[in-house]
């Protein structure tokens, strides 16, 4: 829940602030409803708390620019899925390799 948590800060399917590193860190730390499934369903307050403490512990080790990298992934993941024909399917591999970048002549943000 806390990948899915974090996942849905990323991809930021609400329009919930802007689509940057520090956005998603607000997301996370303001601690919306839409972003804490498992803390609002948590049994307990403590287990809650202990949710909302694995998300803080796992940002701390991750830096700007890999959540940078993240969200250009998700838009550029979009923007394949949307050029595809009718009934092709995408596949993914990650990390996504630079020629998922150089398909539309982008560089890898890495």
């Amino acid at each position: 829940m806390v990948a899915k948590t974090v996942t849905n800060a990323v991809v930021n399917r609400w329009g919930d602030g802007p689509d940057t590193a520090q956005g998603v860190r607000t997301r996370l730390e303001r601690g919306s409803s839409l972003l804490e499934p498992a803390a609002r369903h948590a049994r307990t307050p403590a287990g809650g708390e202990a949710y909302r403490w694995r998300i803080r512990e796992l940002l701390r080790g991750v830096d700007d620019g890999t959540v940078e990298r993240a969200i250009r992934a998700v838009r550029h993941g979009y923007a394949v899925w949307d050029s595809l024909p009718p009934g092709e399917a995408l596949h993914l591999e990650w990390p996504l390799p630079a020629s998922f970048f150089e398909a539309r002549g982008e560089a890898d943000p890495g």
